[in-house]
């Protein structure tokens, strides 16, 4: 990356912090009219990505992913709903997760269907809109650049690796929850991050990171232990449930970690 390129990123990471219209204009991305962010936007070199947190208007928690032409835009609210936004270049697809189930939406068509739906036509239909998605495979090809990486994951990439299980496991990938959860088990198990600082903010970050690691994993026990069946039978029938519930816990955490930081210090 050139000096004009790295002197351009840090413009617009400093705008962001501003808000307002100057930060959408030299962003080049529409964010949130109110959107409050917390915090500086995260740049990291290996990915060549920048992520960023926030708290919207209507109480929810909002993340932005921006590497390239890739943006990923998600609101997650306390009870763990959330949706999903990926834009690259011309292909935008919005993934709706719900205690309901999940929606799907790309252009005019749109496809739902819960965990629990024995009908396969609507699982069909709902991964069909997915085929051929320039947009899907912009972000999973980035979160499984995301997974090989070695550096320190941050609480952001944490969240958007999450959110890249869960469209991988959509588009009918099934091990990509697996995959995930057990990487951060084992990072998380063996502390890569450690309490540091002696700041009252500082205190206040470690403890939202500490207690959004321990909810995480405390539910990636439950999940495996939901998972964990001799009979393939069973295994097909309750995973999509295990995988769904373990999705609804990740966003409300994402909620609470944020909602964390946005205390005032």
């Amino acid at each position: 990356m050139n000096r004009s390129e790295v002197g351009k990123r840090i413009v617009i990471g400093t705008l962001l912090l501003l808000g307002g219209d100057l930060a959408q204009a030299a962003a080049g991305t529409k964010i949130e009219t109110g959107v409050r962010l917390i915090g500086q936007p995260q740049y990291d070199d290996t990915l060549d990505a920048t992520f960023s947190l926030g708290m919207a208007p209507d109480g929810s928690a909002w993340t932005r992913l921006e590497s390239g032409e890739l943006t990923v835009d998600k609101w997650a609210t306390a009870a763990g709903d959330a949706t999903i936004v990926l834009n690259y270049r011309s292909d935008r697809v919005t993934f709706a997760l719900k205690t309901a189930g999940y929606t799907v939406s790309r252009g005019r068509r749109t496809a739902s269907f819960s965990p629990t739906d024995s009908k396969q036509d609507r699982r069909n239909a709902f991964r069909m809109l997915l085929v051929g998605s320039p947009a899907v495979r912009a972000f999973r090809a980035f979160t499984s650049a995301m997974e090989r990486r070695d550096g320190e994951d941050t609480t952001a990439m944490i969240s958007a690796m999450m959110d890249g299980a869960l469209v991988g496991a959509l588009d009918g990938d099934d091990g990509a929850i697996d995959r995930v959860g057990k990487r951060l088990e084992r990072r998380m198990r063996a502390g890569i991050r450690r309490a540091h600082g002696t700041t009252l903010a500082q205190y206040q970050f470690n403890d939202c990171v500490l207690a959004y690691e321990r909810a995480l994993l405390s539910s990636w026990n439950l999940y495996s232990g939901c998972i964990n069946t001799d009979s393939l039978w069973n295994y097909f029938l309750y995973a999509p449930v295990c995988a769904f519930e373990f999705g609804i816990r990740s966003q409300q955490y994402v909620f609470q970690f944020i909602s964390c930081m946005a205390i005032p210090r």
